[in-house]
């Protein structure tokens, strides 16, 4: 991977087993035509690690508040939208590779697809440095939505 150095230096961590940063930034498009994997399976262990992450700063940060704020709140920080905007902040849709075409170009631009390449990072980071490592850069990527967070 060329811009190897360019990603990690991005998200700030840097990665023991390259294959999971290169599965990480693979769209299916591209997986499916080159017969390699893709980054499914690291979104859908992502999106699990989000969601805990972020209950879990929530659960510690508004003790006196019941499920429903803190189920409220954490769908806020979780949605599409947030971590969309994280990937952009971040600059790394344009690491993510897929077929080629005008339709997968604007697929680039959907929010399903740049939640899913968060998503994705998340999951590796998480399969090659840990819980905390993962923690580490869910917080510093979606600390601007957790402090807009008011009890």
């Amino acid at each position: 991977m060329k811009t190897r150095k360019e990603i990690e230096e991005k998200i700030g961590y840097s990665f023991k087993n390259a294959t999971l940063l290169e599965t990480a930034f693979t769209h299916s498009s591209y997986a499916n035509e080159k017969k390699i994997t893709s980054n499914e399976r690291l979104e859908y262990l992502g999106d699990s690690i989000v969601n805990f992450i972020a209950g879990e700063y929530l659960y510690k940060r508004f003790q006196g508040k019941d499920e429903g704020f803190l189920s409220q709140n954490r769908a806020l920080i979780v949605c599409g939208d947030t971590l969309c905007e994280a990937v952009e902040k971040a600059d790394l849709v344009k690491y993510l590779v897929t077929a080629g075409g005008a339709i997968v170009q604007d697929a680039k631009k959907s929010v399903k697809m740049r939640a899913g390449l968060f998503e994705a990072v998340v999951g590796a980071i998480y399969l090659d440095g840990g819980m905390a490592v993962a923690k580490k850069f869910i917080i510093s990527k979606l600390g601007d939505a957790l402090k807009q967070i008011k009890p």
